[in-house]
């Protein structure tokens, strides 16, 4: 994915997204498309940890003004979480590295709930890391 050798920045920019994904000035989605992309696993994991800030969905219940647009094939899709990534618009799921997606897909069978009956997203971050852990031989 990176075509040049530049460590440095590149860490730098992987630094920045964290701080910047704390500050919760975009939604975790964002940050989980730039941890795939830079293969920083660490930041792709934090920001399915965030998903439990987010109640935004596609359309226009969108959280800070932003707003994302739905798959226009599926009108259903409206309604999904930021981070079903089965609802995204196929070039922005194209852009997921297989492997990530792979880790995705396992961590979110079964989908774990909490006491109260929503997602429990710390529980799927940590099954999406170990996925990717034993995916990269970790």
């Amino acid at each position: 994915m990176i075509k040049y050798d530049a460590s440095y920045p590149i860490q730098h920019i992987k630094v920045c997204l964290k701080l910047w994904l704390t500050s919760g000035d975009k939604s975790p989605d964002f940050y989980f498309i730039y941890g795939c992309l830079l293969d920083d696993r660490e930041l792709a994991t934090l920001a399915i940890r965030f998903a439990t800030n987010t109640t935004k969905v596609w359309g226009s219940t969108i959280q800070a003004g932003v707003s994302t647009p739905a798959c226009a094939a599926d009108k259903s899709l409206l309604q999904a979480h930021i981070m079903d990534l089965s609802s995204w618009r196929i070039s922005r799921f194209k852009r997921i590295p297989d492997d990530y997606k792979f880790a995705w897909m396992r961590a979110t069978r079964g989908t774990p709930v909490t006491a109260s009956g929503q997602m429990d997203w710390s529980t799927i971050a940590d099954k999406f890391s170990l996925i990717l852990d034993e995916i990269h031989g970790s």
